[in-house]
């Protein structure tokens, strides 16, 4: 059983994935902006909430150390953030760092905001 964390869990592609993976035996730790909030009504097994905002060093804080793999599928904040791009970046280059000393083996990043010379870090 792998740990997996997956960002942006309450988007439409996190949500998907988590059921795929948790069918498939995984331990899924699902990354929550919103405190309380949950990818689905009913409780899963195997489904873990980290619940905090990435742009926040603290939140990455949360993350066990032993997790094998990672899916960042944040979602532009261009609703509450006035300068998208260098925000984004910010953030994704804070999580890479947050993540830097984990046991994560494979990462997937999905960024639409963030210039492409970026996704191959």
């Amino acid at each position: 059983m792998t740990k997996i964390l997956i960002t942006g869990a309450n988007g439409f592609v996190g949500k998907r994935l988590i059921l795929y993976l948790l069918n498939q035996g995984h331990q899924i730790y699902a990354l929550c902006r919103i405190k309380g909030a949950k990818v689905f009504a009913e409780d899963r097994p195997n489904l873990h909430y980290i619940w905090g905002d990435l742009r926040n060093p603290e939140t990455i804080k949360s993350v066990p150390k032993d997790i094998e793999a990672a899916f960042y599928l944040v979602h532009s904040m261009s609703e509450i953030v006035g300068n998208l791009v260098d925000t984004e970046i910010e953030v994704v280059e804070q999580f890479l760092k947050g993540i830097k000393n984990s046991h994560i083996k494979g990462l997937t990043l999905r960024l639409r905001s963030v210039p492409w010379h970026l996704t191959t870090i």
